[in-house]
Order: structure tokens, then C-alpha cells, then sequence
């Protein structure tokens, strides 16, 4: 259609064979059709086939996988630890196998460190799968706790040992001081002997106090020893205070040292001189009475618990060794008794013979006593008589010495002998005095002066009276003389 001159336009061709070629174009077409149908099947038959040989493979695989995965599983539902998959995978499969093995190494892991700890290998490594593991975090517990009780049973093992050592050791020693309590030295060497052995020490000594008959502590002295160099002790004394043992003994506390000056004790052996350094000393000591000291030297270290023991026997010591002094005491005192007693049968006769002599003498004292008051009752009539107490005090007077000092009978004051000597006679009569309580008669003239301030003289005597040999008064005798 042409618009513009209302024109329309036509084209055409002609058909007279068009519907050969169409039929001839259509057979050829179908032809190519057919044949790319065929390739298309015959292509996905090959993909298909070869897809299916895949996915079984592939199938075929994991299902292999998975099964040995399985078995694993099932094995360590059992409690058994198989061995880890020679399996090597990049999916999902090869990370279950990963995690597979790992709970496997874990499982021999918590295996190993259980056997170790069965073992007491408490020090055995061991690392947890992640810190939620929590039966690696409970075997690693279980690890302390046991570890922990090992160590208090091992104290407990080692205290009840001290225990029982200790325990012994006291039977021991009380069966040993049981014996010999009459023999201070018997003693002395059987406790000083067995107590280095039981320590397994090398060195010992008993000191003991030796006492005068009052009792008073003079020096102490060693009494036993075992295995000690005796260059040591010259003369085995020591005074209280003096040395290592005298500072033991005035300070009743126990003394430890580990570095012992150079030769204050060697060991001589047939392999040369040797010096221990460890020593120990201890006082032996009951209700805080000291009896003595122990030293224990050794080249071993003296363990507290050694030390404690031997404190703990020190005191049965020292009881024993009190009752060792009394036995002793008692025992010297007895033969000493059967010696005087055997001494008093040999003079059993001369003492029959003597009590028939001292009965006549009695009978002759007897009469001269009597004879001898009645001169003093008879003197007490005529003369001035006063008994005088050592300090000049005027203990007794007759009536004539109360007229002569112008004492009335009713006057209870007591006097002494001074107040009735003049000032200026005083040193003089002190003097005198002096010699009369040292058992000297003294007589002469004297003047007085009463209690009335009356001056007199008179002709005296003091004569000391004797008690148990010694001056007990002074008999003064006066009389007035009368110008």
C-alpha cells in the first residue's frame, strides 16, 4: 500500500514445483530431526549410564564409609579402641571420620592416663579433647584427688611409723630402767648404749649432778659414755654453767646444733678421726628438778621426731635416776646400819656392864643434885641470884637480887643488865661481858645503880651456864657491900 498515489503493490512467484521442494525440504528436515533425536537419547543414555555408575560409586563409597564408621562406633560401644580408618575424604564423611579418630585417640589417651594413675604415675601427661571434655576434666580431678590422698596416706603411713617407733622405743626403755636401779653406773651405760643404737647415732654421754650430804649440787660429772674420744674430758667434770652441758643444765631446755665447733668431739676409727655434726643435749629433768644432761652426737641429721622422743624418755630418766640415788642413799645407809648394828652386839656387854655403872653414877648425880639445891635454896636466902639471858636480858631473880636492884615483885617489866650500870662503867662492862658468854668466869666489884637511880657497889660473879657444850645463860650471883 502506497499512501501517497493510492497505489498498492504486489509481489508473487510462481508454485508450480513449490510443493516438492516442500515435501523434499520437510523428508530432510525430519531427516536431521531424527537424527539429533537419536544423538540427544543415545547422549543421555551415555550420561545417564555413566551418572548412575558414578552415584553407585559414589554411593558404593560413602555407604563403605560409613559402614567402617559404624563398625568403629559399634567397636567403642564395647569399650574396645579400634584402629584409626585409612580413610582419606574431604566431605562431610571424612570430617565424621576425623572426629571418629580423635574420640579414639582420646578414649586410649583417657585409657593410658588411667592406667598411669592406676600405676600411682601421677605426674603422667595428659590433655584434654577441649576444655568442655568433661570426663577428661573429671580424670584430670580424679588425678588430683588421688594424688592429694596418696600424700596424706603417706603422711599418715609416716606418722603412724614415728608412732610406733616412738611406742617401742618407750616400752623399750622403761623395760631397761626397770633394771639395775641399784647400780647408778650399771644404769648409766645400759640406757647410754641402747639409745645411741636406737637413735643410730654415733656418740653418747650421761651427766649427772654429784651432790654433797645437804644435797647442794657441787659440779656435774659424766657418769656413762659410748664410742667418745676420751681426749675430751680431762677430768669429765663440769661446773654448772660451764660449756655446751653446763648452759644445758642451768637453762633446763634442750640444745640442737648441726655445726659442731671443730674437735670438740672426733670418732677414731681404723679409717682415721671423723667429727659429727649434729649433737643434741638434753636435760634430764623431774618436776623441774634437774638431775643431769644427756649428749647424743651423730654424723646423721637428729630428726625432730628423735629429739622429742628423747625428751620424752629424759624425764623417765631422770625419775629413775632418782630413784637410783635413793636406792643408793638407802642401800649405803643399810650396810652402814648392819655395820653399826653388828658393832653395837660387839658391845652389848660392855653396855650392860656401863648401864650398871651409869645407874650407880645417876644415883650419885641424884644425890649431889639434891644436895646441890639445897645449897642454891639455902644461897637464895643470903645472897642476890639472877639467871641472865645471852643478850643481857634479866630472866629470873630471886628476892634478894629484886631488894639489892630495888625491883617491887609487882613489877612485870622485863630488864636487862646494862639499865642498872652506870654510863661511865658501861664499855668496861661490856667487855666483861664479852668473855662471860664465851664461857669465861668473871667476879669482882662493881657499882650499880638500882632502878631508884641509887648508886651501890657490890662484889659480883657471872658464870656461863653450858648447854650441849655451849654458853645457854649466865648465872649472876651479888651481894651489897656495906661500907
Amino acid at each position: 500500500m502506497f499512501k501517497e498515489k493510492n497505489w498498492v503493490i504486489g509481489t508473487g512467484v510462481y508454485i508450480d514445483n513449490i510443493d516438492k521442494k516442500v515435501e523434499i525440504k520437510s523428508k530432510d528436515l525430519n531427516n536431521k530431526i531424527n537424527k539429533m533425536i537419536f544423538m540427544t537419547l543415545f547422549v543421555s543414555f551415555i550420561l545417564i549410564t555413566i551418572a548412575i555408575i558414578v552415584l553407585f560409586n559414589v554411593s558404593n563409597s560413602m555407604t563403605n564409609a560409613i559402614s567402617k564408621i559404624n563398625k568403629q562406633l559399634q567397636e567403642i560401644s564395647k569399650g574396645k579402641f579400634p584402629k584409626n580408618l585409612d580413610l582419606i575424604r574431604k566431605d562431610e564423611i571424612g570430617e565424621i571420620k576425623k572426629s571418629v579418630d580423635k574420640l579414639i585417640n582420646g578414649f586410649k589417651n583417657y585409657t593410658s592416663f588411667a592406667k598411669s594413675i592406676g600405676k600411682e604415675n601421677f605426674n603422667a601427661k595428659f590433655e584434654t579433647l577441649s576444655k568442655e571434655d568433661e570426663l577428661g576434666n573429671s580424670l584430670l580431678e580424679m588425678r588430683n584427688s588421688l594424688k592429694i590422698s596418696k600424700q596424706e596416706d603417706k603422711k599418715r603411713t609416716e606418722e603412724d611409723k614415728v608412732r610406733n617407733w616412738i611406742t617401742t622405743g618407750q616400752a623399750k626403755f622403761s623395760e631397761i630402767l626397770r633394771h639395775n636401779t641399784d647400780n647408778l653406773k650399771l644404769l648409766g651405760d645400759d640406757v647410754v648404749y641402747n639409745l645411741i643404737k636406737y637413735l643410730n647415732a654415733n656418740q653418747g654421754g650421761l651427766f649427772v649432778f654429784k651432790e654433797n650430804e645437804e644435797g647442794k649440787k657441787l659440779f656435774i660429772e659424766l657418769l656413762s659414755s659410748y664410742a667418745y674420744d676420751r681426749k675430751k674430758y680431762n677430768s669429765k667434770k663440769f661446773e654448772i654453767g660451764e660449756g655446751l652441758i653446763g648452759t644445758c643444765a642451768i637453762e633446763k631446755e634442750s640444745i640442737y646444733m648441726t655445726n659442731i665447733p671443730e674437735k670438740y668431739i672426733e670418732i677414731t676409727s681404723g679409717l682415721g678421726e671423723s667429727t659429727p655434726r649434729n649433737l643434741l643435749l638434753v636435760p634430764l629433768k623431774t618436776e623441774n628438778k634437774i638431775m643431769g644432761v644427756i649428749e647424743i652426737a651423730s654424723f646423721n641429721k637428729i630428726e625432730k621426731h628423735n629429739i622429742e622422743f628423747v625428751e620424752k624418755i629424759a624425764e623417765n630418766i631422770a625419775s629413775t635416776l632418782v630413784i637410783a640415788k635413793i636406792n643408793s642413799k638407802t642401800k649405803y645407809l643399810l650396810e652402814k646400819s648392819k655395820q653399826t648394828s653388828e658393832i653395837l652386839v660387839s658391845q652389848e656387854e660392855e653396855m650392860r656392864q656401863n648401864i650398871e655403872e651409869l645407874q650407880a653414877t645417876q644415883e650419885e648425880s641424884a644425890r649431889r643434885e639434891n644436895e646441890t639445891i639445897g645449897i642454891l635454896s639455902a644461897v637464895d636466902l643470903v645472897v642476890a641470884r639472877a639467871d641472865i639471858s645471852l643478850d643481857g636480858k634479866i630472866v629470873s631473880l630471886n628476892d634478894e637480887m629484886m631488894f639489892l636492884l630495888e625491883i617491887e615483885k609487882k613489877d612485870k617489866k622485863v630488864y636487862n643488865i646494862k639499865n642498872f650500870i652506870p654510863n661511865k662503867n658501861l664499855s668496861k662492862f661490856k667487855l666483861d661481858w664479852k668473855r662471860v658468854i664465851a664461857g669465861k668466869i668473871f667476879k669482882g666489884n662493881i657499882e650499880i645503880k638500882t632502878r631508884k637511880k641509887n648508886n651501890v657497889i657490890i662484889t659480883r660473879a657471872f658464870s656461863p651456864v653450858m648447854k650441849n657444850d655451849e654458853v645457854n645463860k649466865v648465872l649472876f650471883i651479888a651481894q651489897k657491900i656495906i661500907k
